[in-house]
């Protein structure tokens, strides 16, 4: 295996390329070259960023590439603080979840238009009724069962 590095930020981005040698195999498929990209926080933390990523991605010449997006740039923070206010009934978890869909939406604007936007809008709006759904429950019951 071979590991290159690449910094963002703070964060560490591991780019892991595994080469199995060609003499095990008469395979075609076992002689190609993986990429295996991880992306977060920071780098992912606005539109100009996702786009980077999205040029690393595409200028990445290796046969086949596994991609892994975690949150961005604040939201594991604001996903906490979520859960810690719901969970002590402080009735802001509300107004905080919407500054996370906020930040989203925002985000998915720079990026996205027509038939794209409408799409990730959709799922977004979706997604943060369910996790508000999640956040009710959690303040009527002061638990969290995952």
């Amino acid at each position: 295996m071979i590991f290159r590095y690449i910094y963002c930020d703070d964060q560490v981005l591991v780019e892991l390329s595994c080469i199995r040698p060609c003499m095990e195999s008469n395979r075609k498929s076992d002689c190609s070259t993986w990429s295996v990209h991880k992306f977060g926080g920071t780098c992912v933390g606005s539109s100009v960023r996702i786009n980077n990523v999205a040029d690393v991605i595409i200028n990445d010449d290796s046969e086949r590439k596994l991609v892994v997006v975690s949150a961005m740039s604040k939201v594991t923070d604001m996903m906490y603080e979520l859960i810690n206010k719901a969970q002590s009934q402080d009735k802001s978890y509300i107004s905080a979840l919407d500054a996370v869909a906020e930040k989203h939406s925002l985000t998915a604007h720079e990026l996205f238009d027509g038939n794209d936007l409408a799409t990730f809008l959709s799922n977004l709006h979706q997604d943060v009724g369910n996790l508000k759904a999640m956040l009710q429950a959690i303040d009527i019951t002061h638990q969290i069962n995952f």
